[in-house]
């Protein structure tokens, strides 16, 4: 058995094609070698040191024998403090791996698992993480993405019962039967011609609005010359796109726009006019958004995956991350519901529309909510005609006598619309009604005015995974979701008592025990409802 020092050995490149350096030829179908360059820079440990140790086994005494052994080393030896630094020293102990993988999992920072370790005395640094990781990703990705992603799938369902997969092998209708056949209200998409015809296609009775924020980039790539001049183009356009509501008024400010700045010939902006129902706030405010105008920030698939998807994630870790993600959406929403529920809102005691508010809506909707009722001083409101029980109001601004909005409003029921469709678009109660409210001395929100969505509790329950199911206290689950959880801990009963005979025998005696104790329960459970949820909002 030979021993020989790291540094055995010259590194030998190879002289081909017109003098070009090259090494380490890889090799096509054909047999033919593929020259590669040699990267710029690149070193070598190879100095030819000829210090070695030959040792034999002696078979007649049964023992190993140091035959050679030259300790002429040529070139520095490396000290003690470094030597972790070599390769044939390199180490990384199974619970770093273990870590590793965890950290990656939880997106955590990989070099962390380092500095916990003190990896520069145990023998592994930060590439040694990653090669680790590449390594762990090329045995899961064995055969293949696809392949991968079903074996994860499966996994799951053997974890839970209740966890169901389907594998769509065509394109035709599908996300309308992914939604369980419930289009939604609205969508938000860029000015993409594929995805306009697709969505007027499967969801023909949706609104389709497309992003004013790419609208707007645009204007400063198509209008510099008139964008970045000092006048009040700037300022006039972002008026008449978001502070008109009334379209003939957003038309006539349109058309009086492109005449002062002598913009009627642009080709681009007649093509935004003629397509303005699609994305002017004004045609759309009769349509519930949740007061969303953009793709862009956190109303974007981009939020959803942030910090868990990069361009290097192959398609089984965007399941996981999928998975994961979705648990920090619902992680948030829990941490929002206590806030809501056990934390109350300061509110004076003789503000009764702002106390109800706060009882109702959650922290959020109620600070949005508070930011209405603050307008509310500054309007001043007008009875202007009573027919057929319905009293017509004019909300007048008073630092602007131009900005005023008309609510009809049902004295009887308190059914009403205001001009400016804040409610209809965002679901909450606009300035003006609330005016209007505060006139009569209204001291609580109307039902019809609440939406479901932002009460507090509005999530009655769900199940986030194969750790169980999650509700609120006090309420009655339904009988499908019972029976959801009940099969979770019943897989897991039953992989415990798998393994042996014994523990076999205690499982079944005690399940006939409990299958004699349940047929004297009444099957009948009063008030039992499957509660669904609002639609939810698809952008």
């Amino acid at each position: 058995m030979l021993f020989v020092c790291a540094k055995e050995g010259k590194y030998v490149a190879k002289i081909e094609n017109n003098g070009v350096v090259e090494e380490n030829e890889e090799t096509e179908e054909d047999g033919k070698g593929i020259p590669r360059k040699r990267a710029r820079g690149c070193s070598t440990v190879k100095c030819g040191c000829k210090a070695h140790l030959l040792i034999k086994y002696d078979k007649w005494s049964s023992k190993w024998k140091v035959t050679v052994f030259t300790d002429a080393h040529n070139h520095p030896l490396v000290t003690p403090s470094k030597r972790m630094r070599m390769k044939s020293n390199r180490h990384m102990p199974k619970a770093v791996k273990n870590l590793t993988k965890a950290f990656h999992k939880e997106n955590l920072g990989i070099f962390k698992v380092t500095s916990i370790f003190g990896g520069e005395h145990i023998g592994f640094d930060n590439r040694d993480c990653y090669n680790h990781l590449r390594n762990v990703r090329h045995r899961e990705l064995d055969g293949g993405d696809a392949q991968s992603v079903l074996v994860y799938f499966r996994n799951r369902q053997a974890q839970n019962p209740q966890f169901l997969y389907a594998i769509q092998c065509d394109d035709n209708g599908r996300a309308l039967e992914a939604m369980g056949g419930c289009p939604p209200t609205s969508i938000i998409t860029d000015q993409d011609m594929a995805m306009k015809v697709a969505i007027a296609q499967v969801f023909p009775n949706t609104r389709h609005r497309l992003c004013i924020w790419h609208i707007k980039k645009k204007f400063v790539e198509k209008l510099s010359q008139v964008y970045f001049k000092k006048s009040k183009f700037k300022k006039d356009v972002k008026i008449c796109i978001w502070a008109t509501y009334r379209k003939e008024d957003f038309e006539k400010r349109w058309i009086e726009l492109m005449k002062e700045n002598g913009l009627e010939s642009n080709e681009w902006l007649q093509q935004l006019y003629d397509i303005r129902e699609s994305w002017v706030s004004v045609y759309n405010r009769g349509t519930f958004f949740a007061g969303m105008n953009t793709t862009r920030r956190s109303e974007g698939v981009n939020s959803f995956f942030d910090g868990f998807v990069t361009s290097t994630t192959n398609l089984k870790e965007f399941v996981v991350k999928d998975d994961q993600a979705l648990k920090r959406i619902v992680k948030r929403e829990n941490d929002e519901d206590f806030e809501s529920e056990h934390k109350f809102r300061i509110v004076n005691d003789n503000e009764f529309l702002l106390k109800h508010g706060a009882k109702i809506y959650t922290r959020n909707v109620f600070n949005k909510f508070n930011d209405e009722m603050s307008g509310v001083f500054h309007y001043k409101v007008e009875e202007v005609g009573n027919a057929n029980g319905i009293q017509s109001f004019i909300v007048k601004s008073k630092e602007h006598e131009v900005k005023k909005f008309e609510v009809p409003l049902d004295l009887q029921t308190y059914m009403g619309v205001c001009e400016c469709q804040n409610f209809e678009f965002v679901g909450i109660l606009c300035t003006h009604i609330l005016k209007v409210f505060v006139r009569l001395d209204i001291d609580a929100i109307p039902d019809h005015f609440i939406l479901p969505r932002w009460r507090q509790k509005a999530n009655k329950f769900r199940i986030i995974d194969s750790e169980g199911l999650v509700h609120d206290d006090g309420k009655e689950e339904s009988e499908a979701l019972r029976l959801g959880h009940m099969c979770q801990e019943s897989t897991k009963l039953a992989c415990l008592a798998a393994p042996s005979n014994e523990a076999y025998m205690i499982y079944i005696e005690a399940m006939n025990d409990l299958s004699k104790k349940l047929l004297k329960v009444p099957k009948n459970t009063p008030n039992l409802n499957l509660i669904v949820l609002d639609p939810i909002l698809m952008i």
